[in-house]
């Protein structure tokens, strides 16, 4: 896959999957924004990484939770990019509660894993013409911790 001259902006880039993304797009000559919301480290060297490519690498701070922030997120993007050709929303969250119906826990992991994908895709689509845009998810989201959940 040739992704030469792509611009490719991965939520949650900085750890696990979304890493493993942002070094796999940058090796296939994507530029790539990598979104991060607590590890400036982590997403700092991936950044790194991802310029042995020579490719362009953008590090962008965004709780997606937070509709600001994912503004404030864009307008760092705008400023370097003209567009977006690839979102990967790959953010996301889980709990190792074992209650599914505390609510507290629900709305966070819903605000993340949904909302806040939502804004993240809302924003993107201004920059995009023809793109594509990804959506990962985890086998949390259908089996909760492993165990039956009352919400399925």
């Amino acid at each position: 896959m040739n992704l030469r001259d792509k611009t490719v902006l991965v939520t949650g880039g900085s750890k696990g999957i979304g890493r493993a993304i942002v070094e796999s797009m940058a090796k296939e000559g994507a530029n790539v924004i990598i979104s991060y919301n607590s590890d400036e480290s982590a997403a700092n060297e991936i950044a790194k990484e991802a310029t042995r490519y020579s490719v362009k690498a953008l590090i962008v701070k965004a709780d997606i939770t937070k509709q600001d922030e994912v503004d404030s997120m864009f307008n760092k993007i705008k400023d370097n990019f003209s567009r977006i050709d690839i979102l990967v929303n790959n953010a996301g969250t889980f709990s190792e509660v074992d209650n599914p119906e505390n609510i507290v826990v629900f709305e966070d992991i819903f605000n993340t894993n949904f909302l806040g994908q939502v804004r993240v895709t809302n924003a993107t689509i201004n920059l995009m013409g023809k793109g594509k845009i990804i959506f990962i998810s985890s086998v949390h989201g259908r089996l909760g911790n492993g165990r039956p959940s009352a919400i399925a």
